[in-house]
């Protein structure tokens, strides 16, 4: 079994949503970071002065490196992946906007 959470972003067909979406996204990123939540870069920063992840940190920059910009995936790509991978069952079990936890079962 699999749960992914993640950012699945609206696509063209639907551009309402996707505006709605972004909206809300930035409205809560200046809410949070204004309140003292640490940006990406800050958390994983902090995560790799913890001597327990400070070796995985080291990993995760070196598999990075190069890895170039990732190109925002809709829902259906991620759940079409699934299945081509071979998952039996998939599926969204909980979604707010475009934040969404999907399942997959072999």
């Amino acid at each position: 079994m699999l749960l992914n959470a993640d950012h699945l972003r609206y696509g063209d067909s639907t551009p309402t949503l996707r505006d709605i979406a972004h909206r809300h996204d930035a409205l809560v990123q200046r809410q949070t970071f204004a309140a003292g939540a640490p940006d990406y870069s800050a958390w994983y920063a902090e995560a790799a002065r913890h001597p327990e992840l400070a070796e995985l940190a080291v990993e995760r920059e070196r598999r990075f490196v190069d890895r170039p910009p990732q190109a925002l995936a809709p829902l259906e790509f991620h759940l079409a992946a699934l299945r081509a991978a071979g998952f039996a069952e998939v599926g969204t079990v909980w979604q707010y906007l475009d934040d969404y936890v999907v399942f997959a079962r072999r």
